[in-house]
């Protein structure tokens, strides 16, 4: 492999390396986006939404609790009664979905405080189903104040909690993307400034190695035609030329000779058609020959 050949294929080799690791940055960047996405499809909007059915059927299981502690009628408190049954068997539902979602141990830990907070209430609101089912039963108002809500108002503040956790941590997925296609797209602008400087070297060695050709090129040209009006005076000089030997018979003297001045050997020359050949060195003899051989 020639220089020049060795210098083309290490620009071009370098050009493709500097395209590959563009390629490289802009793959990583739809990937994040791509992992980004499915994280927020497949796992937050379900989880909030899980969230949101908890927290309506919390309000509605507590104004149904209150609509069965101030009732009088039996058949009223019966189909409260099984209301929250109901609402109860709902929210299980939609925590079994909401735990099987939660992969993150932060989130979790709180999700199992809400699980407890809500055993909690649970336990108060179960006792007043049985302490407001006669007509005994203290004061609504005031029982609702000092003993149900504290546990309902923990059991709220635990879930408000976990749903700002689960929207934080779908935030923070989204910013931690574009934080890293913000260091992948520096980095791409940094490969494709560099890129565009290569180039220019690249295009200014390449054109350089070019006109060297061109030269070396137009040199060969010039030393061929050079070399033919060589050859074509020496045929005009000499219109019959002759082989000869020396005095003691060496043929290869002359062929030596005529070789280091031509290039050329005398078999190659025979087969190009030169028949007789002489050195130029002994034109004079040749010209002997030739007046010998040509009488005017």
């Amino acid at each position: 492999m020639s220089n020049i050949t060795k210098q083309l294929v290490l620009i071009f080799s370098i050009f493709f390396l500097l395209l590959l690791l563009l390629g490289i940055l802009t793959f990583n960047v739809a990937n994040r986006f791509k992992e980004s996405t499915a994280h927020i499809q497949e796992q937050t909007f379900p989880e909030i939404v899980s969230l949101n059915q908890i927290e309506n059927i919390v309000g509605l299981r507590k104004l149904t609790v209150i609509h069965y502690m101030l009732s009088k009628d039996p058949v009223k408190k019966a189909e409260h009664k099984e209301l929250l049954k109901f609402l109860t068997a709902e929210n299980d539902k939609n925590f079994e979905t909401l735990s099987g979602l939660i992969t993150a141990e932060k989130i979790r830990t709180q999700l199992n405080i809400v699980l407890k907070a809500r055993t909690e209430y649970q336990e108060q609101t179960n006792k007043i189903l049985i302490l407001f089912e006669n007509e005994e039963a203290p004061d609504p108002a005031e029982y609702e104040e000092n003993i149900l809500r504290p546990f309902y108002l923990r059991f709220l503040n635990e879930l408000n909690i976990l749903n700002n956790m689960v929207i934080a941590d779908a935030s923070e997925t989204i910013s931690g993307t574009y934080i890293k296609a913000d260091e992948s797209e520096r980095l791409a602008y940094l490969v494709i400034v560099l890129g565009s400087i290569f180039l220019v070297i690249a295009g200014y060695k390449i054109s350089g190695l070019f006109h060297r050709l061109k030269t070396d090129a137009r040199k060969l040209k010039d030393f061929n035609k050079l070399l033919e009006e060589r050859m074509y005076f020496l045929a005009e000089s000499m219109p019959f030329m002759v082989w000869t030997a020396d005095p003691q018979g060496n043929i290869n003297y002359y062929s030596k000779k005529w070789e280091e001045y031509t290039g050329y050997d005398i078999e190659t020359l025979k087969k190009e058609s030169w028949i007789k050949i002489v050195h130029p060195d002994f034109l004079e003899s040749t010209k002997e020959i030739y007046i010998k051989w040509n009488p005017e």
